[in-house]
């Protein structure tokens, strides 16, 4: 809890976090939300976990061998290795929704999960504005 204490004090940059957004993570997330922390959702992650800064990245990648779970973790000061996760997470946060708008389509019942909906998000962000 260091990184999420710092950034209450507000003794570093904003915090991002991408995540698939559904019901089994919504009460998480929308702790996260109240710290102040900037969520998006992505629809189709990744099979990589990482984190990353200006300085270092830290990555994960799971997977089944043999019937049992095999992780691989790979952490880099690199800046090819930085770079390179930069631009796929910054990717990902421009294509990604605001998890406002998420939470409140699965509160709301609007994603049920099994129906595919197409978001013109310069539209969803306006009539999230105009409820306000």
């Amino acid at each position: 809890m260091y990184i999420l204490d710092m950034h209450q004090k507000r003794k570093g940059e904003g915090m991002r976090w991408i995540t698939q957004i559904d019901k089994e993570n919504l009460n998480l997330v929308k702790i996260f939300l109240k710290a102040g922390i900037e969520i998006r959702h992505v629809k189709n992650m990744p099979p990589m976990n990482f984190g990353v800064s200006d300085k270092e990245m830290a990555g994960t990648i799971e997977k089944m061998e043999g019937g049992s779970m095999s992780q691989n973790f790979l952490f880099s000061n690199e800046p090819l290795y930085i770079d390179h996760f930069n631009s796929l997470f910054n990717e990902m946060w421009k294509n990604g929704i605001d998890a406002k708008m998420r939470v409140r389509a699965i509160e709301d019942g609007v994603d049920s999960g099994r129906i595919e909906i197409i978001i013109n998000k310069s539209l969803l962000s306006a009539l999230y504005k105009l409820q306000k």
